[in-house]
């Protein structure tokens, strides 16, 4: 699994679109401001630009690799860009399409999906290596965890919107 650079390129595309959205947001806050329409202060969209620089173009290091593919670079970029494409440009109707998403209920099930899937993966992993108490107690705490989270969201969106 450590030699499928697909992993690798999907690990990595975190950190680019992060990144990659920070600047993206920093220059549209950038602009904004130039037109006297800006939220975010001149110290904050600096700050954002270069911190989302640094976040999301260290990763590019990889794409160098000459052992990996030689999709990989122009995919890599290709992630970045869309991700600063979206925040940059797109950015204002992006939050407009999503803020129904942006409920606390919507984040409970998110992560609480994360929680369970986390709990199968490592249980199945500690069950195959033979570690069955292990795979036990992972598997059934982040089980019990992430199904209370996501019940709970789940209950509180029925609530709001049922």
């Amino acid at each position: 699994m450590e030699d499928n650079p697909f992993f690798l390129l999907a690990f990595l595309s975190m950190f680019h679109a992060i990144g990659a959205a920070a600047v993206g947001n920093a220059a549209r806050s950038l602009w904004q401001m130039m037109r006297g329409e800006g939220q975010m202060g001149l110290l904050q969209s600096i700050f954002f630009a270069l911190w989302g620089a640094i976040f999301g173009c260290v990763p590019f290091g990889f794409g160098a690799d000459p052992t990996l593919p030689s999709w990989f670079l122009p995919a890599q970029i290709s992630i970045w860009l869309l991700a600063f494409i979206f925040a940059g440009i797109l950015g204002k109707e992006v939050l407009t399409f999503l803020r129904p998403l942006g409920n606390i209920h919507v984040l409970l099930m998110g992560l609480g999906g994360i929680f369970l899937t986390g709990g199968l993966t490592g249980g199945w992993v500690a069950f195959s290596k033979g570690d069955v108490w292990l795979g036990l107690i992972l598997g059934l705490v982040f089980l019990i965890i992430g199904g209370a989270m996501f019940g709970l969201g789940l209950a509180g969106l029925f609530k709001d919107y049922g």
